[in-house]
């Protein structure tokens, strides 16, 4: 036979079979998984484009700990190295530390298939990584987004928040795993929760529109007083900026003096409460949506200050240094260091804004600060020196010249964006091609030509100018009735293949664009690249399940004895290469908590990246 079928769901597709199978090629034989194995080496960003106090620092080790898909990631800075708490089986929404700073409380949402599991806490040693107890699998509903640990009481208690419809509050005793009360905290969504430090059984949750001052009285009932906003009781209004003589602001000189206080007659409640943090010296502060930092008093429900306009925008984060200083962080990158009572601002800086706004902050040794921010990026710095990135997240889809002194960025716009890689990395060239996105990018062998495809069902072929990196178009090739999904150029450079959304497998010849039907120059075509999901060569990760979608990536390793697949359950698989046959052994790497879009080979063969999807993870896996 010369053909081979494989069915995808509802489609039939036929491979041509390579002449070293010819005549003696049996699907049903049986392949052993590769000797090498991956094991998780690095996992690039972090959660924080919608959790919040997702970064703790251990002073023992002087561990940075936070989480980004499934895997809890303890990020030695000056080792420059990672360990990681992989025993969660989707994404990881909330993280808590003991005041003994080794146990660490990590809470989980629900999985979307039963092999994932259900919402629950997962309690562990971070010095170890040993898990000590596992809480409310049967109680949470959809995730936890909160999680505490009691501190008057030396962390004998735990609460927690989940994202049932009525967010449920509930306080447990750990060490038993017995969960002691619960009460319904909002229908709207709370954003952070808190043990108050010097008081026994009181916490603190807030949300949208709301703060709630919560006590466990002695029937172990949980009750509740919301913050209150209108009342007739006044409180001093600090104005912390106003406008200057060369039109900036400046933050004005706050004072006790009640001559230099204005009071509300009324106080609506701002859009979201954001953040909570108690002070040292038992107060507790909250920013919300509206850019004010509002201070209450203590074990009451009534607000004593008003930094009013702390920031211009809103408030997304706050923290109380060991020495008593509060530090802000606004939405629009501005941090600000506040005196010990809250009442005068030292100095600011911004964070630059292409690592978005600060989700959140943590003291490091002495001055150091550690920042989380919205796109996923963890920063290191000070006030007086700045901030720089120790962990990035990622973009979609690029490819680098094989000289290295290109890089092409594709774009959700249907952009193209050409950098000088090896210099500056400055823009030569953008343009518009398509309306739809760019989906995939390949250098041929000889670096001459660049093909783009697009779910405009198109790929664009460019010559590359040896002077000044402009592309030139040469041609279009056209005959997908699908979005084009991957393209491998043929290591003589005379050939591209392209797989389509609707399993086409088509050739065409380079670089003219027109299409290539005969099977004797496609059939043993050796390839610079393997990346399409269908061919012959790796028809086997195909399972019986399987319906077109489930496989996003594949990738073959220079020396063409492994292949890599990112599947849509969240595992990265390896395979001896080529796998033609029915269901080969595989080998398994788990941490992603969604479809895993990409994958790739260091060109060295000792590595391999893959990127998350909906979990916007990329992690670094080490073949060994």
């Amino acid at each position: 036979e010369t053909h081979a079928a494989l069915h995808l769901g509802r489609s039939r597709v036929v491979l041509d079979i390579s002449s070293a199978y010819a005549g003696s090629f049996d699907p049903a034989k049986s392949q052993e998984a590769p000797d090498r194995q991956l094991q998780l080496e690095w996992v690039y960003g972090s959660r924080g484009s919608d959790c919040r106090n997702n970064l703790i620092y251990l002073e023992s080790s002087g561990e940075l700990v936070y989480f980004m898909a499934a895997v809890v990631v303890l990020h030695d800075v000056n080792g420059g190295t990672q360990r990681h708490y992989t025993e969660h089986t989707d994404d990881v929404h909330c993280i808590a530390v003991h005041p003994d700073r080794n146990t660490l409380a990590t809470g989980q949402s629900s999985g979307h298939r039963k092999v994932q599991g259900k919402a629950h806490i997962r309690v562990w040693l971070a010095d170890t990584l040993q898990t000590l107890h596992v809480i409310g699998e049967q109680d949470f509903q959809r995730a936890v987004c909160c999680v505490a640990f009691s501190s008057y009481d030396k962390g004998e208690l735990l609460c927690a928040v989940d994202e049932a419809n009525d967010h449920h509050l509930s306080v447990w005793d750990w060490k038993a795993e017995k969960r002691l009360c619960q009460a319904k905290a909002s229908k709207e969504p709370i954003m952070d929760v808190e043990f108050n430090p010097q008081e026994p059984n009181a916490i603190v949750s807030c949300g949208r529109g709301q703060i709630s001052f919560w006590t466990i009285d002695d029937a172990r009932n949980l009750e509740a007083k919301r913050g209150t906003f209108k009342q007739r009781d006044m409180w001093p209004v600090f104005p912390c900026f106003k406008q200057s003589m060369n039109g900036g602001s400046a933050c004005s000189a706050l004072n006790s003096n009640p001559k230099n206080w204005r009071y509300p007659l009324d106080k609506e409640a701002p859009k979201y409460i954001l953040g909570l943090a108690f002070s040292p010296k038992g107060f507790l502060v909250s920013g919300d949506s509206s850019g004010n930092i509002l201070i209450w008093d203590k074990g009451r429900n009534k607000i004593t200050r008003e930094l009013s306009g702390a920031h211009s925008d809103a408030v997304f984060s706050l923290t109380f240094l060991r020495d008593g200083r509060l530090v802000s962080g606004g939405r629009a990158g501005r941090l600000v260091l506040w005196d010990d009572s809250c009442q005068r601002k030292l100095m600011d800086t911004e964070v630059p804004m292409a690592y978005g706004a600060v989700r959140c902050i943590v003291q490091g040794k002495g001055e150091r600060l550690y920042l989380e921010t919205i796109k996923n990026c963890v920063l290191e710095g000070s006030f007086s020196d700045g901030f720089s990135p120790i962990s990035v997240g990622a973009n979609h889809c690029c490819s680098m010249s094989p000289d290295g002194n290109l890089a092409i960025v594709g774009s959700q716009t249907g952009h193209y964006i050409v950098l000088d890689a090896a210099n500056s990395g400055a823009v030569l060239q953008t343009k518009k091609i398509s309306r739809e996105q760019i989906e995939d990018i390949k250098f041929s062998p000889d670096g001459q030509h660049v093909a783009l495809a697009s779910r405009n069902n198109k790929i664009y072929i460019y010559r590359v100018s040896s002077n000044n990196g402009q592309l030139d178009l040469v041609a279009k090739c056209q005959g997908h009735t699908s979005f084009v999904t991957h393209i491998d150029w043929s290591a003589d450079g005379t050939l591209l293949r392209s797989n389509s959304g609707d399993y086409e497998l088509l050739y065409w010849k380079m670089p003219d664009g027109q299409r290539e039907f005969d099977d004797s120059v496609t059939r043993d075509a050796k390839w610079q690249t393997g990346t399409c999901c269908l061919s012959f060569e790796v028809a086997g990760i195909w399972r019986d399940a399987n319906d077109g979608t489930d496989v996003n990536a594949v990738c073959v390793d220079a020396g063409g004895t492994l292949c890599a697949v990112g599947d849509d359950f969240g595992w990265v698989n390896l395979y001896s290469y080529p796998c033609p046959v029915a269901a080969p052994d595989r080998r398994q790497g788990g941490g992603h908590s969604s479809h895993v879009t990409n994958v790739a080979f260091t060109p060295d063969g000792k590595r391999l990246i893959s990127c998350g999807g909906r979990d916007m993870a990329v992690m670094q896996w080490l073949l060994v």
